[in-house]
């Protein structure tokens, strides 16, 4: 795609997100956008440097039910029926039928930890209403690394813009790594920028033990260093049992109906 046209995707993106933020504020539905159309305007002020396929936001489970679906369908989403599995149930798809807009509705930031919620999560970005700056990069290192095995380079790349932009509190930032068995995840996140940007790690929780080569940027996911990787980033053996008995059942399934 070119410049312009990425630009201009971004754009009708973060309009049609301001038009869903205020179509949730004016039914008092918490809500805060997640990952790439809330750096719009923020970490990346121009619009073509980011590629982006939907639109994410949290709102709290607390939220889900019918005015928040009646809400969403009076205003042209329709939502999208998908298989789920463990890594995704917390999900919804909503596409918007005048642009073709997917819009993901998640109802947890963390689906490893059951409970967990923090009623105070929203911070005013630029643009947009997001998460607060130390618990949005623990979610994006959880879902660069614990869901996704460091899956898209231009993942990595916004996290050196993220923290180009924001001066995070590390200590808030390890307990809540702690706190929600994401470790691991933030250590290699700031392992990787160490060795793609020389960014010095300024977290006390010491090195991190399992090596970066170059398959980490350039892996499909399904070799065996991604395997590995996969069981690795994940902080208890139970969390790394349960999700790749999960992820391997799914594999499979996929495989097996697209045949």
């Amino acid at each position: 795609m070119s410049t312009t046209k990425q630009r201009l995707a971004n754009f009708h993106k973060l309009e049609l997100a301001k038009e869903v933020s205020r179509l949730l504020e004016e039914k008092s539905i918490q809500f805060a956008f997640i990952k790439g159309v809330s750096f719009l305007g923020d970490i990346y002020p121009d619009f073509s440097l980011r590629f982006m396929s939907d639109i994410d936001v949290y709102i709290p489970s607390s939220h889900k039910g019918e005015l928040l679906s009646q809400t969403l369908t009076e205003n042209d989403f329709i939502k999208r029926e998908a298989k789920t599995w463990l890594g995704n149930a917390h999900k919804e798809e909503w596409i918007h039928q005048g642009s073709g807009v997917n819009l993901e509705v998640h109802y947890q930031l963390f689906w490893h930890v059951k409970g967990w919620d923090q009623d105070d999560f929203s911070f005013q970005g630029s643009e947009l209403t997001t998460l607060k700056p130390e618990l949005h990069f623990v979610y994006l290192c959880g879902h660069y690394c614990f869901q996704h095995t460091c899956q898209k380079l231009y993942w990595l790349i916004d996290f050196e813009f993220f923290l180009n932009k924001y001066e995070l509190n590390w200590e808030e930032v390890r307990l809540l790594a702690k706190t929600l068995r994401l470790e691991r995840s933030v250590g290699f996140v700031m392992k990787l920028l160490d060795s793609a940007f020389e960014r010095r790690n300024p977290l006390s929780q010491g090195p991190v033990s399992f090596p970066v080569n170059d398959e980490v940027f350039l892996s499909d996911g399904l070799g065996a260093y991604s395997f590995l990787l996969k069981s690795y980033l994940k902080d208890s053996i139970s969390d790394e049992l349960r999700y790749n008995i999960f992820w391997l059942t799914n594999l499979i399934s996929t495989k097996v109906a697209s045949k």
